[in-house]
C-alpha cells in the first residue's frame, strides 16, 4: 500500500486507515504497538500488555474513529523526526503483527523477509 508523507506544523505525518490492510496485519482499534526507527524506514510491531508495560511511554495505540457506529482502525504516525521527507511516497508492507514503512521507489519493491505478505 502506498501513501505520501505530509508536512504539518508539528512535524511529519504518515496516516493509514485502510481497514483491510490494517486488519490483515492484526492492527485493530486500541491495540498497542511499538515503533522501531531505522535510517531507511520504520517498523511498527504489535505487543502484548505485558510487553508494553516494560517500555514506559514508548507504546502507541491504534486509534479508533467511529464511522456508522463502528470502530475503524487508524494508524497515525505524527512526529518531528522521521526517516523520510515531506512529499516522499512510502510503501506500507504488512506481515503478522507487523507493518514496515519504507521509501517507495516505484516498481522496484523492497521486500523485508518476514514482513511482506509475499515473502512470509
Amino acid at each position: 500500500m502506498l501513501t505520501t508523507v505530509k508536512q504539518t506544523k508539528r512535524g511529519l505525518r504518515i496516516w493509514c486507515e485502510n481497514q483491510a490492510f490494517l486488519k490483515s496485519a492484526g492492527f485493530m482499534p486500541h491495540a498497542k504497538y511499538g515503533v522501531h526507527m531505522f535510517p531507511d524506514g520504520l517498523v511498527m510491531q504489535l505487543m502484548t500488555d505485558q510487553e508494553a508495560s516494560k517500555l514506559y511511554g514508548a507504546v502507541r495505540r491504534v486509534s479508533a474513529c467511529k464511522r456508522n457506529g463502528k470502530d475503524r482502525a487508524v494508524i497515525d504516525i505524527h512526529q518531528k523526526y522521521l526517516p523520510f521527507n515531506a512529499g516522499d511516497s512510502v510503501e506500507l508492507s504488512s506481515g503478522t503483527n507487523v507493518i514496515a514503512i519504507s521509501r517507495s521507489y516505484g516498481t522496484n519493491q523492497i521486500y523485508i523477509q518476514g514482513v511482506n505478505n509475499e515473502n512470509s
